[in-house]
C-alpha cells in the first residue's frame, strides 16, 4: 500500500466518472464506451496495487474535462 499517492481518492474519483458516463448523451457511445474502458482498467489497477501513478491521475483529469464538454457534468 502507498501512503504517499492518496490511491484511495483516485479509486473514488474513478467510480464517480464510472457513474458519470450513464449521463453521457447518445451521440458521443464511442467516446463512452472509451472511457468506460480506460477507466475500468485504471480502477482495476488502482484497487490492484494499491497505488496511482501521476499519468493516471492526469487522464483521469483530461476524462472528466472531456465528460464536462458532453455534458455529464
Amino acid at each position: 500500500m502507498c501512503d504517499e499517492c492518496e490511491w484511495e481518492e483516485s479509486l473514488e474519483n474513478a467510480n464517480r466518472l464510472l457513474e458519470a458516463t450513464d449521463r453521457l448523451p447518445d451521440k458521443c457511445l464511442g467516446f463512452r464506451d472509451g472511457v468506460q474502458e480506460r477507466l475500468e482498467s485504471m480502477r482495476y489497477w488502482i484497487e490492484t496495487n494499491e497505488h496511482v501513478t501521476e499519468p493516471m491521475k492526469d487522464a483521469m483529469d483530461n476524462i472528466e474535462a472531456g465528460m464536462r464538454k458532453w455534458g455529464a457534468f
